[in-house]
């Protein structure tokens, strides 16, 4: 039975044992490993499970044990435990992997899950009586609520109109505002060099009054070291960077409707 168990030790080694798992990854987890979305045909990933137990035990090994070994004997007991014990951690081994490949599926399923969710919370609801009651349509609260989600159906509208129609002229703007910017950091370049002239002038007339013994404190407060925020020292305001409109203009011109001397059509009649 021991030459068995050595010989089936033996031949489930491989000098590669992750190339073994290929052809399973390749069908049944491949999902796993892909940007695409998971479909509800796809299983989780089965991985055959090694029995925990597959060596039968004898009927000898309920007889009393011996008292004496020999040698041979020892080394024989020992390499049985042995092979048991690395067919064991194999096994634990792959019983992880099972675990690992079962929590990677849920963990995708959720994410996809998740993002259709988030689809849903960005399409306005089309639902006005969300309580499933019956609604008079001369409701003042129906007619407020009706105006405000027709408003927001238009602002959704302009703002995908504007945005697509603005992207032609972004281009251009961001070019013009890049020639802007290019001109200020060459002034703010100047005044950079300036200051450190003036500063420098400043430090060798400080050095000068000191030679000649006066008095710093008074000489100070009449020759103020040069500072970048003065006036002529201070760079010059980033300017922003042109954006696409995300907001309606509030100033269009609207259609005027004189609702009071609109007459009915069965009135006209009468």
């Amino acid at each position: 039975m021991l030459k068995q168990i050595v010989s089936h030790q033996h031949q489930r080694r491989h000098p590669f044992p992750s190339k073994l798992h290929l052809p399973t990854l390749t069908t049944s987890a491949k999902s796993l490993f892909s940007f695409s979305p998971i479909k509800s045909s796809v299983l989780p990933p089965s991985i055959p499970i090694v029995k925990l137990s597959p060596i039968k035990h004898t009927s000898n090994s309920s007889k009393s044990m011996k008292k004496t070994y020999t040698k041979e004997e020892v080394n024989q007991l020992l390499l049985m435990k042995q092979v048991e014990v690395d067919y064991l951690k194999g096994t634990v081994m792959q019983q992880q992997a099972v675990l690992v490949m079962q929590q990677v599926y849920p963990g995708r399923v959720r994410q996809q899950l998740n993002a259709k969710e988030d689809c849903r919370k960005q399409k306005p609801s089309q639902k006005l009586t969300r309580d499933g009651l019956g609604k008079v349509l001369t409701m003042p609260e129906l007619m407020e609520e009706t105006a405000a989600h027709e408003k927001v159906l238009e602002d959704a509208v302009w703002e995908k109109e504007a945005r697509w129609l603005a992207q032609g002229d972004q281009a251009e703007r961001i070019a013009e505002w890049k020639v802007q910017m290019k001109e200020c950091n060459a002034k703010n370049e100047k005044w950079k060099e300036r200051l450190k002239e003036a500063v420098q002038k400043w430090e060798e007339d400080h050095a000068a009054a000191k030679k000649a013994k006066q008095m710093l404190k008074e000489w100070e407060k009449t020759h103020p070291k040069p500072l970048q925020k003065w006036p002529k020292f201070s760079k010059l305001p980033v300017i922003p960077k042109p954006k696409l409109p995300t907001q309606r203009p509030d100033n269009e011109d609207g259609e005027f409707i004189d609702v009071k001397n609109i007459v009915d059509s069965d009135e006209d009649e009468d």
